[in-house]
């Protein structure tokens, strides 16, 4: 016997996305903080706290001490340099080579 999966109407999967939007997450409390998009709940109060601190604790921290961002941000830079170099690379040669081989109906 086969399996089927249940059908789930157009109703019901915009519900249920809607929901896991709602998540109480990091990433959704800050950014709803920020945006402006919902009501934040107290609950959430500890979270945006906590973030708060640790960002102006990493402001402090990259005052002081300004070489601790520059060589990472070097590292990510390069390696966001390389891949975008080796994109274009890529797509050059994939457009040369279909340019030089003919079409075939």
């Amino acid at each position: 016997m086969f399996y089927c999966a249940k059908r789930v109407s157009k109703r019901e999967r915009l519900k249920r996305d809607y929901q896991l939007e709602e998540r109480k997450t990091p990433g959704n409390a800050v950014g709803a903080a920020f945006t402006n998009r919902r009501i934040l709940q107290p609950i959430e109060a500890r979270l945006l706290l906590t973030a708060g601190l640790l960002l102006a604790g990493l402001t402090a921290l990259l005052y002081f001490f300004p070489r601790v961002a520059a060589y990472p941000l070097m590292v990510a830079l390069a390696w966001i340099a390389i891949a975008l170099i080796y994109r274009s690379y890529k797509l050059y040669r994939n457009k040369a080579s279909r340019e030089v081989t003919p079409h075939q109906s």
